[in-house]
């Protein structure tokens, strides 16, 4: 994983690291908080399962690639709501997180 810390701390903003988590919009589930609708056949034809790790990693570096490299943008489309504060502050506090964890190396 290229961005382990980040994929961490994404899991964790989305699930508070739990495969069983219960999520609030219809189609989204396991550690990573991965929309079904979108996701599940492409993560499928490539061999990662959905409730996983990987999932997360594999979604956010299609967003990061999408957004050419930019790590705030990418987890704001991975989070799905760019116009919510709420949304906005976690994405800032992933983002300062990872940079302190990356620090502390």
């Amino acid at each position: 994983m290229g961005n382990r810390e980040l994929i961490i701390l994404l899991a964790y903003s989305e699930s508070s690291l739990n495969y069983n988590a219960k999520h609030s919009k219809k189609g989204v589930v396991g550690i990573c908080g991965i929309d079904t609708r979108y996701w599940a056949n492409e993560l499928k034809d490539n061999g990662i399962k959905i409730n996983s790790l990987e999932s997360c990693e594999y979604v956010f570096n299609y967003y990061l690639e999408k957004n050419k490299g930019n790590k705030k943008k990418a987890l704001l489309d991975y989070k799905g709501v760019i116009n919510d504060k709420k949304v906005s502050g976690v994405v800032e506090t992933i983002l300062q997180k990872e940079k302190e964890l990356k620090k502390d190396k």
